[in-house]
């Protein structure tokens, strides 16, 4: 049985009663509300500083907010590769249903940062729930060995991580740089020395000797002793004789580069 005109009307003007009353009613709190915040902010402010108050009104509009509905529930990383997973959670320091406006981007970007692995964090706040966080991890170049320890060290010079633990990867292609501060100076080691690709596929290790100059270690054991100024020259002269004479082929034990104008070579005993 289908209702009348009369029952239609009524249940028409029933729901706009319901519609009025409710918007009355949100308007009542939400007048309570701006009472109630500006009475106890004059309390503070009375009893108080600017500051607290500034900082008591930008809580309860967080808390509002959360209540609202503004709450982290989604949290999505991307570039994460050989960062452990533990370490990111750990500097979120975050929690699931929290205000999404009580995380300060800036902090977070500062704490996820302090990660050895992590260069570069960048991180937006999709509303109501969402935070989306892109790494940029650190590409390690060299192991740093110093005082019985180990350390992944990047093109900057930067410490990635003590030891391999927990890495994607376990690096064991990566040649060591030897000696105190040795890392810091990884990026122009680096750069004059792939210069002789042939010659750096062959190199193992870099050693620091009197925070002065370079001794290089070859995989097949020989060792090439740098000279403290223009190193790259002396290098790219290695490089052209390899070229020519096959020089590490031969049976040595070390070169000396030391001096400009001659070569020593030392054969085994």
């Amino acid at each position: 049985m289908f209702p009348t005109y009369r029952q239609r009307a009524k249940r028409i003007a029933h729901r706009r009663t319901l519609r009025l009353i409710t918007r009355r009613a949100l308007n009542i709190l939400a007048v309570i509300v701006i009472v109630g915040v500006v009475v106890d902010g004059l309390w503070i402010w009375y009893k108080g500083s600017f500051e607290q108050v500034r900082t008591q009104v930008s809580e309860w509009g967080v808390e509002l907010s959360g209540n609202m509905g503004l709450s982290i529930q989604n949290v999505y990383i991307m570039g994460q590769k050989n960062v452990r997973m533990e370490d990111i959670k750990k500097a979120l320091d975050i929690e699931q249903g929290q205000p999404i406006f009580s995380v300060s981007l800036g902090e977070l970007k500062s704490r996820i940062e302090t990660v050895g692995w992590i260069k570069e964090a960048r991180i937006e706040r999709e509303l109501p729930s969402t935070l989306h966080i892109t790494l940029i991890e650190r590409e390690p170049v060299a192991v740093w060995q110093y005082q019985g320890k180990v350390k992944l060290v990047d093109r900057e010079g930067a410490i990635i991580t003590e030891g391999t633990a927990g890495a994607a990867e376990n690096f064991t292609n990566l040649p060591y740089i030897v000696g105190e501060e040795a890392h810091s100076h990884i990026g122009v080691l680096l750069d004059f020395l792939s210069s002789e690709p042939e010659l750096f596929r062959k190199v193992t290790a870099m050693i620091r000797v009197g925070n002065r100059r370079w001794n290089v270690r070859l995989n097949n054991e020989i060792e090439i002793k740098l000279p403290e100024d223009d190193p790259d020259r002396a290098w790219k002269y290695l490089g052209k004789l390899e070229r020519e004479k096959k020089i590490l082929s031969t049976h040595i034990k070390s070169i000396d580069l030391r001096l400009p104008d001659r070569m020593f070579v030392e054969s085994p005993e």
